[in-house]
């Protein structure tokens, strides 16, 4: 795993919510990398269980583009 995502998930778990957010606006971009499911599975449980509901707001929103960007690809592949 790449040391940007784990870096990365380390801010996740800070007490600061602007470190939180500014971890989550620099995972979205590793989404749709090599490291996609690690980046999710972080979104999902940031979205989850985070106590900040901007946050928690921020990470549903990463993870609702991710899925958007499939969908996307997918009817360029067989359109």
């Amino acid at each position: 795993m790449e040391d940007s995502i784990v870096y990365l998930m380390k801010k996740l778990s800070s007490k600061s919510i602007c470190e939180r957010k500014a971890a989550i606006k620099a995972l979205k971009r590793h989404v749709n990398s090599n490291n996609a499911p690690i980046a999710s599975l972080s979104l999902n449980y940031v979205c989850e269980h985070d106590p900040s509901f901007t946050v928690r707001n921020l990470a549903r929103q990463a993870l609702s583009e991710q899925k958007i960007n499939a969908v996307w690809e997918k009817t360029h592949i067989f359109g």
